[in-house]
């Protein structure tokens, strides 16, 4: 059995986890449900996200011919799609409140994969239907949508502390919520309270 997962994140009711281990997406239903492979997909697969119904998955993949693409699939393993299909190097998807849209973090190249198709990284959304994503700011990582899908939090260092910031989706009216010196991760709670 596998014992290593990756990027655990449980659906909205509780009822299903999706995770990955070995390179491969897995769901488990909860509490004792036996895992099974989500996709049949050859790539590697990571950062899976929940839509807000619990229904669709949000994930990046990497395929070294390819490169990165983000993709989603439904809990079933069905109706997998591309959403951004433009090469690159893509980490962190995560759904609006309304789950209409994805935010993701694009990031440079590095010399595992290749510096090609990472020359512009940045905070993105795209519609979850797929579409041409919409670049949010260029700095920043973890990002999220705010409980009103009007705002995009964000993480970053700053001189010797890590911030826990949010702009509007146009990258305007920039909010600090919190600053810390030892955190590694800042989360905002679902209602941002």
């Amino acid at each position: 059995p596998i014992r290593m997962l990756r990027g655990t994140v449980v659906s909205p009711d509780g009822k299903a986890v999706v995770y990955s281990a070995l390179g491969k997406l897995y769901v488990k239903a909860l509490p004792d449900g036996a895992p099974k492979r989500l996709t049949g997909r050859d790539d590697l697969e990571y950062g899976p996200a929940f839509s807000p119904d619990g229904r669709t998955i949000a994930y990046a993949s990497w395929r070294d011919d390819d490169r990165g693409r983000l993709r989603t699939i439904g809990l079933d393993g069905s109706g997998g799609r591309e959403v951004v299909g433009v090469p690159g190097h893509y980490v962190e998807p995560s759904f609006s409140p309304d789950g209409q849209r994805i935010v993701f973090r694009a990031v440079e190249g590095d010399d595992v994969r290749g510096h090609e198709n990472g020359e512009t990284p940045g905070i993105f959304i795209v519609p979850a239907s797929g579409g041409a994503p919409t670049l949010v700011r260029e700095e920043g990582a973890r990002p999220r949508f705010d409980a009103t899908g009007t705002r995009v939090y964000f993480q970053e260092r700053r001189g010797d502390k890590t911030v826990l910031a949010s702009v509007t989706t146009g990258n305007a009216a920039e909010i600090v919520h919190a600053r810390s010196e030892n955190a590694t991760e800042l989360v905002p709670s679902p209602d941002g309270r």
